[in-house]
């Protein structure tokens, strides 16, 4: 009983954290600027909620997540921060629940690099990041 308990209230945050910032989670646009957002501003505990994660799966200290999370900021870092990112209009099959979405960043030294952000719909009909 403690376990749901602490699972609800967990995904109760997590709804009212992603609610707050007045992201429109039907949109898958606006979801991937979010997310790269939240990479741009180091915020990683928002990266791992925009990628749809359940309570039990949100463990950002996990040997796992901080390699992860290490090397995504290192390579971000390596090439001097993050001045600024753009996103393409998303191709979307309702049919399968998925989109897809160009993300071009510029790098602080100059660089650019341009990848698809996918998104799928999750239970509740909402974008998130895979």
């Amino acid at each position: 009983m403690k376990k749901i308990i602490i699972a609800f209230t967990a995904c109760m945050m997590m709804l009212a954290v992603m609610t707050s910032c007045g992201v429109d989670m039907k949109d898958p646009k606006a979801v991937a600027k979010a997310y790269f957002q939240c990479i741009k501003d180091k915020d990683y505990k928002g990266v791992v909620q925009y990628m749809g994660l359940k309570p039990e799966e949100m463990e950002p200290e996990s040997e796992k997540d901080s390699f992860i999370l290490k090397y995504m900021e290192e390579a971000i870092e390596n090439k001097g921060g993050v001045s600024s990112f753009e996103l393409g209009e998303p191709t979307i099959d309702e049919e399968r629940g998925t989109a897809e979405i160009m993300l071009k960043v510029i790098f602080g030294d100059g660089t650019e690099t341009e990848n698809p952000v996918n998104l799928e719909k999750d239970d509740n009909g909402d974008w998130i990041v895979k």
